[in-house]
């Protein structure tokens, strides 16, 4: 929906013109049929089309004022809840251009931009983490319809870091799109871990309780092919649950959410970790995760430390 204060407007076939404009809004919606609900195939069956237009005909009744107001008020409510006070910058610092200042604060410390950056964080968890998905690896408002690793979820730390901000920094509520996006895929990942030939227990046997997942997974039940890349992913997503109880001390939460999650990744492991037979007295007895690998390590071997942290 396009609106204009003075000039004139009109639509030439896909193309909007206007002319002599003292104002213009462009108000924009977009909607999609989407639904975390792996028994209809993660598709509501309803046409997006007729909330986006009914979302647009209300936005379109306010004026520019009021749904900048609103815009506002809903950011503060959520920006406000923490104060970062790391001291006062200089007016030299304060009048310098943002990309300048950026490289001057590598070699002098700027209190105000180092605060400006942290609020930044957490206005990107705000805006990618309050709806029906979490964050992803581009976020939701990426400047590429073809994104790197197509803006999935890559579990090797890196939807583990942008979820970190959510307690400590009194965001409570943006982690939960995360975990309703990873119980929503537990029945295809569960399959995944059954019939996985890498995932074999110290025994040789196929999983047969608990769930594991690829490093790489999409909201559709889907993951990338090798299960063996980081095959504690599960566990990490199990530590996020924990925070969240930790922080707020929800027992619902716990017994309806965190508990059957931690259980099951537990009841994975039960089976996977492996008895170390042969080194020194200190290693001989433990339990660790077997053949394990990490990008940064290399070969595959038994208590790799990427995965015993």
């Amino acid at each position: 929906s396009v609106h204009n204060t003075g000039g004139s407007l009109k639509v030439n076939g896909a193309v909007i013109e206007f002319n002599e404009c003292d104002s213009l809004v462009l108000i924009l919606s977009a909607g999609t049929d989407y639904v975390l609900d792996d028994s209809k195939k993660f598709k509501s069956g309803e046409d997006p089309l007729n909330h986006v237009n009914d979302w647009i005909s209300k936005a379109s009744q306010k004026s520019y004022d009021d749904l900048r107001s609103q815009h506002l008020n809903d950011f503060h409510g959520w920006l406000n809840r923490v104060d970062l006070d790391l001291g006062q910058s200089s007016d030299q610092q304060k009048g310098m251009p943002t990309i300048k200042r950026k490289v001057e604060a590598v070699n002098k410390f700027d209190p105000d931009f180092e605060e400006t950056f942290f609020q930044f964080g957490r206005y990107l968890m705000i805006s990618s983490s309050r709806q029906i998905l979490p964050g992803n690896l581009q976020g939701l408002w990426n400047d590429n319809n073809s994104p790197a690793w197509h803006a999935d979820y890559h579990m090797d730390i890196n939807i583990e870091m942008n979820n970190w901000p959510a307690e400590i920094t009194n965001l409570a509520e943006c982690h939960m799109p995360l975990f309703n996006l990873i119980r929503s895929q537990l029945n295809s990942w569960r399959k995944c871990t059954r019939k996985s030939d890498v995932l074999l227990t110290p025994l040789g046997k196929h999983s047969s309780k608990g769930v594991a997942v690829a490093g790489q997974h999409n909201i559709y039940g889907g993951m990338g092919t090798k299960m063996d890349w980081d095959k504690t992913n599960t566990a990490w997503y199990a530590q996020h649950f924990w925070e969240h109880y930790a922080f707020g001390m929800d027992k619902t939460f716990l017994k309806d959410i965190a508990y059957p999650f931690l259980k099951e990744v537990s009841e994975f492991w039960d089976e996977q970790l492996k008895t170390v037979t042969k080194g020194t007295k200190e290693q001989i007895g433990k339990l660790v995760v077997p053949n394990g690998w990490s990008s940064e390590h290399g070969p595959h071997e038994d208590g790799c430390s990427y995965n015993q942290e």
